[in-house]
Protein backbone atom coordinates (compact mmCIF):
# COMPACT_ATOMS: atom_id res chain seq x y z
CA UNK A 1 0.00 0.00 0.00
CA UNK A 2 1.51 3.45 -0.58
CA UNK A 3 0.58 7.21 0.36
CA UNK A 4 -0.34 9.89 -2.26
CA UNK A 5 0.15 13.57 -1.02
CA UNK A 6 -0.97 16.36 -3.84
CA UNK A 7 0.02 19.65 -3.04
CA UNK A 8 -2.31 22.80 -4.13
CA UNK A 9 -0.57 23.18 -8.15
CA UNK A 10 -1.83 19.42 -8.16
CA UNK A 11 -5.52 20.26 -7.23
CA UNK A 12 -5.18 23.54 -8.71
CA UNK A 13 -8.31 23.19 -11.06
CA UNK A 14 -10.22 20.41 -12.73
CA UNK A 15 -7.54 19.45 -15.19
CA UNK A 16 -5.27 19.02 -12.59
CA UNK A 17 -7.98 16.73 -10.49
CA UNK A 18 -7.78 14.30 -13.96
CA UNK A 19 -4.32 14.51 -14.38
CA UNK A 20 -4.36 13.17 -10.20
CA UNK A 21 -6.52 10.60 -10.97
CA UNK A 22 -4.98 8.93 -13.80
CA UNK A 23 -1.88 9.08 -11.36
CA UNK A 24 -3.87 6.91 -8.93
CA UNK A 25 -5.71 4.55 -11.68
CA UNK A 26 -2.42 3.35 -12.76
CA UNK A 27 -1.26 1.89 -9.54
CA UNK A 28 -3.60 0.16 -7.30
CA UNK A 29 -1.08 0.12 -4.70
CA UNK A 30 -1.82 3.56 -3.98
CA UNK A 31 -4.84 3.15 -1.15
CA UNK A 32 -4.43 6.90 0.83
CA UNK A 33 -4.75 9.74 -1.05
CA UNK A 34 -4.15 13.39 1.05
CA UNK A 35 -5.03 16.09 -0.77
CA UNK A 36 -4.16 20.05 -0.12
CA UNK A 37 -6.66 22.93 -0.58
CA UNK A 38 -6.56 24.32 -4.35
CA UNK A 39 -3.72 26.69 -5.42
CA UNK A 40 -2.99 28.48 -7.92
CA UNK A 41 -4.13 28.14 -11.66
CA UNK A 42 -1.15 30.47 -13.36
CA UNK A 43 0.75 33.50 -11.71
CA UNK A 44 -0.66 36.19 -9.87
CA UNK A 45 -4.07 33.59 -8.86
CA UNK A 46 -4.77 33.24 -5.64
CA UNK A 47 -4.43 29.75 -3.55
CA UNK A 48 -8.01 28.98 -1.96
CA UNK A 49 -6.78 28.91 1.50
CA UNK A 50 -5.59 32.77 1.18
CA UNK A 51 -9.37 33.70 -0.64
CA UNK A 52 -10.84 31.28 2.71
CA UNK A 53 -8.77 33.78 5.12
CA UNK A 54 -10.13 36.63 3.51
CA UNK A 55 -13.16 35.47 4.04
CA UNK A 56 -12.99 34.63 7.69
CA UNK A 57 -11.16 38.17 8.27
CA UNK A 58 -14.33 39.82 5.97
CA UNK A 59 -16.96 37.95 8.66
CA UNK A 60 -15.39 38.63 11.53
CA UNK A 61 -14.84 42.83 10.82
CA UNK A 62 -18.37 42.73 9.39
CA UNK A 63 -17.77 43.53 5.92
CA UNK A 64 -19.37 42.30 2.83
CA UNK A 65 -17.91 38.42 3.40
CA UNK A 66 -20.69 38.01 0.46
CA UNK A 67 -18.24 38.77 -1.97
CA UNK A 68 -15.35 36.77 -0.92
CA UNK A 69 -17.84 33.89 -0.29
CA UNK A 70 -18.96 34.21 -3.87
CA UNK A 71 -15.52 33.98 -5.59
CA UNK A 72 -14.83 31.06 -3.03
CA UNK A 73 -17.66 29.04 -4.43
CA UNK A 74 -17.37 30.35 -7.78
CA UNK A 75 -13.82 28.25 -7.62
CA UNK A 76 -14.95 25.33 -6.18
CA UNK A 77 -17.84 25.17 -8.78
CA UNK A 78 -15.67 25.39 -11.80
CA UNK A 79 -13.78 22.54 -10.59
CA UNK A 80 -17.19 20.56 -9.99
CA UNK A 81 -18.30 21.69 -13.65
CA UNK A 82 -15.09 20.70 -15.13
CA UNK A 83 -14.84 17.06 -13.80
CA UNK A 84 -18.60 16.74 -14.12
CA UNK A 85 -19.59 14.84 -10.82
CA UNK A 86 -22.85 14.96 -9.15
CA UNK A 87 -23.63 18.98 -8.48
CA UNK A 88 -24.69 18.04 -4.76
CA UNK A 89 -21.46 18.47 -4.14
CA UNK A 90 -21.67 22.30 -4.61
CA UNK A 91 -24.17 22.34 -1.80
CA UNK A 92 -21.91 20.32 0.62
CA UNK A 93 -19.11 22.17 0.46
CA UNK A 94 -21.05 25.82 0.45
CA UNK A 95 -23.02 24.43 3.61
CA UNK A 96 -19.23 23.10 4.97
CA UNK A 97 -18.14 26.78 4.71
CA UNK A 98 -21.21 28.60 6.11
CA UNK A 99 -21.28 26.03 9.34
CA UNK A 100 -17.67 27.40 9.84
CA UNK A 101 -18.07 30.57 9.75
CA UNK A 102 -21.05 30.49 12.02
CA UNK A 103 -18.89 28.60 14.51
CA UNK A 104 -18.44 29.65 18.22
CA UNK A 105 -15.53 29.81 19.54
CA UNK A 106 -11.99 32.39 19.35
CA UNK A 107 -11.33 33.82 16.62
CA UNK A 108 -7.77 31.39 16.33
CA UNK A 109 -10.07 28.16 16.39
CA UNK A 110 -12.79 30.13 14.02
CA UNK A 111 -10.29 30.78 11.46
CA UNK A 112 -8.82 27.10 12.00
CA UNK A 113 -12.16 25.78 10.48
CA UNK A 114 -12.73 27.63 7.88
CA UNK A 115 -9.25 27.33 6.71
CA UNK A 116 -9.76 23.97 6.77
CA UNK A 117 -12.97 23.50 3.93
CA UNK A 118 -10.11 24.22 1.68
CA UNK A 119 -8.26 20.55 1.57
CA UNK A 120 -11.91 18.89 2.98
CA UNK A 121 -13.49 20.12 -0.20
CA UNK A 122 -10.57 19.08 -2.52
CA UNK A 123 -10.88 15.84 -0.82
CA UNK A 124 -14.85 15.64 -1.22
CA UNK A 125 -14.24 16.23 -5.09
CA UNK A 126 -11.77 14.03 -5.53
CA UNK A 127 -13.72 11.27 -4.19
CA UNK A 128 -16.38 12.12 -6.24
CA UNK A 129 -14.23 12.19 -9.31
CA UNK A 130 -12.95 8.91 -8.89
CA UNK A 131 -16.13 7.17 -8.20
CA UNK A 132 -16.84 8.62 -11.54
CA UNK A 133 -13.99 7.10 -13.41
CA UNK A 134 -14.69 3.16 -11.64
CA UNK A 135 -12.78 3.73 -8.96
CA UNK A 136 -13.96 2.23 -5.20
CA UNK A 137 -12.79 6.07 -3.69
CA UNK A 138 -14.57 7.32 -0.18
CA UNK A 139 -13.80 10.62 1.62
CA UNK A 140 -12.62 10.21 5.00
CA UNK A 141 -12.50 13.20 7.75
CA UNK A 142 -9.45 13.05 9.55
CA UNK A 143 -11.21 12.70 12.52
CA UNK A 144 -12.83 9.96 11.46
CA UNK A 145 -9.51 8.37 10.28
CA UNK A 146 -8.10 8.93 13.84
CA UNK A 147 -5.57 11.76 13.52
CA UNK A 148 -5.68 13.12 16.77
CA UNK A 149 -3.83 16.46 17.48
CA UNK A 150 -2.36 19.04 20.40
CA UNK A 151 -4.62 21.85 21.31
CA UNK A 152 -2.67 24.29 19.02
CA UNK A 153 -4.33 26.06 16.62
CA UNK A 154 -2.50 27.32 13.46
CA UNK A 155 0.00 24.67 14.65
CA UNK A 156 -1.09 21.37 15.81
CA UNK A 157 1.27 18.41 16.23
CA UNK A 158 -0.35 15.01 15.54
CA UNK A 159 -0.72 12.90 19.17
CA UNK A 160 1.05 9.42 19.28
CA UNK A 161 -2.29 7.78 20.29
CA UNK A 162 -3.31 8.38 16.60
CA UNK A 163 -0.65 5.94 14.95
CA UNK A 164 -2.77 2.83 15.97
CA UNK A 165 -6.26 4.11 14.47
CA UNK A 166 -4.41 5.33 11.36
CA UNK A 167 -2.58 1.97 11.07
CA UNK A 168 -5.92 0.23 11.35
CA UNK A 169 -7.08 1.96 8.12
CA UNK A 170 -5.54 -0.37 5.86
CA UNK A 171 -8.18 -2.77 6.88
CA UNK A 172 -11.04 -0.59 4.71
CA UNK A 173 -11.81 -0.98 1.37
CA UNK A 174 -11.27 0.84 -1.58
CA UNK A 175 -9.43 4.17 -1.67
CA UNK A 176 -9.50 6.26 1.13
CA UNK A 177 -8.88 10.42 0.12
CA UNK A 178 -7.75 12.40 3.13
CA UNK A 179 -7.93 16.04 3.76
CA UNK A 180 -4.62 17.47 4.53
CA UNK A 181 -3.69 20.09 6.91
CA UNK A 182 -6.08 19.29 10.12
CA UNK A 183 -6.70 17.09 12.77
CA UNK A 184 -9.27 16.77 15.94
CA UNK A 185 -8.31 17.25 19.48
CA UNK A 186 -8.80 14.97 22.00
CA UNK A 187 -11.77 16.86 22.87
CA UNK A 188 -13.03 17.06 19.21
CA UNK A 189 -12.03 20.65 18.09
CA UNK A 190 -10.54 21.05 14.69
CA UNK A 191 -6.91 22.57 14.47
CA UNK A 192 -4.55 23.19 11.99
CA UNK A 193 -1.06 22.41 11.16
CA UNK A 194 1.67 25.24 10.45
CA UNK A 195 1.42 25.80 7.03
CA UNK A 196 5.11 24.80 5.04
CA UNK A 197 5.68 21.94 7.53
CA UNK A 198 6.06 18.73 6.44
CA UNK A 199 3.47 16.87 8.88
CA UNK A 200 2.50 13.85 7.37
CA UNK A 201 6.08 11.57 6.98
CA UNK A 202 5.79 10.29 10.30
CA UNK A 203 1.93 8.77 9.60
CA UNK A 204 3.33 7.75 6.10
CA UNK A 205 6.92 5.60 7.57
CA UNK A 206 5.34 4.53 11.08
CA UNK A 207 1.52 3.71 10.36
CA UNK A 208 1.59 2.91 6.51
CA UNK A 209 3.47 1.01 5.67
Amino acid sequence: MKVAKFGGSSVANAEQLIKVGNIIKSDPKRKFIVVSAPGKRFAGDAKMTDMLIQLGEAFHNEDDYELYLSAVMARFSEIIEGLRVNDDIYAEIETGIKTALAAKGSMESKMDAIKATGEDSSAKILSAYLNSVGLSAYYINPQEAGIIVSDEPGNARILPESFDKIYSLHNEEGILVIPGFFGYTKEGKLATFFKGRIRYNRIDYCCWR
